[in-house]
C-alpha cells in the first residue's frame, strides 16, 4: 500500500481540483494486455490534483490484473478533460506511474498516478495558466 503521509517528492507545482476525466487504456506494445474492446471502452474517472507534469486521479473503472502492465508501461492512458471554467477540451497521453487501491471506504476504488508523456504546448500552456492561477488564489485566502 502507498504511504499517503509521505513527504512530496514532485518538483512541479500542483493543485486539487475535482473535475471529470474520461479515459480510454491502449497497449504500448502488441502484448495483447488488453482486448480491442478494453481498449475502445470509454472510462469515467475524477481528477483529484493537476500539475503541468501529470495528475493523480480516482477511478472504480480498473482490473487489478492490468497493474503489472500500466506500470511496466505496457498500458497508457489517454485522457480527455476540461479545467474548471474553460470549455475547451485537453487531451493527453499519460504513462502510469503508480496505481493502487483506495483508502478504504472511498468512493472510488483505485488510486492512480499519470504522467504526461504527450501533451500539446497550447494545452500545457493553459494547464500551467490554471495551476499558478490556483496556487495563487490559495495563498490570497490564507
Amino acid at each position: 500500500m502507498r504511504n499517503y503521509e509521505r513527504p512530496e517528492q514532485r518538483s512541479n507545482i500542483r493543485v486539487q481540483i475535482q473535475t471529470d476525466l474520461r479515459l480510454v487504456m491502449f497497449d504500448t506494445i502488441a502484448a495483447g494486455v488488453l482486448s480491442g474492446a478494453e481498449q475502445l471502452k470509454l472510462r469515467a474517472a475524477v481528477i483529484c490534483d493537476l500539475s503541468t507534469s501529470g495528475m493523480r486521479i480516482f477511478t472504480n473503472d480498473l482490473i487489478d490484473a492490468w497493474f503489472n502492465a500500466m506500470l511496466a508501461g505496457h498500458i497508457q492512458v489517454a485522457a480527455k478533460f476540461c479545467l474548471p471554467g474553460d470549455a475547451a477540451a485537453v487531451n493527453a497521453a499519460a504513462k502510469v506511474m503508480w496505481v493502487e487501491p483506495n483508502k478504504p471506504g472511498s468512493d472510488y476504488a483505485y488510486v492512480m498516478g499519470l504522467r504526461f508523456v504527450e501533451l500539446s504546448t497550447a494545452d500545457r500552456d493553459r494547464i500551467t495558466k490554471f495551476v499558478l492561477s490556483h496556487k495563487l488564489d490559495r495563498k490570497d485566502k490564507k
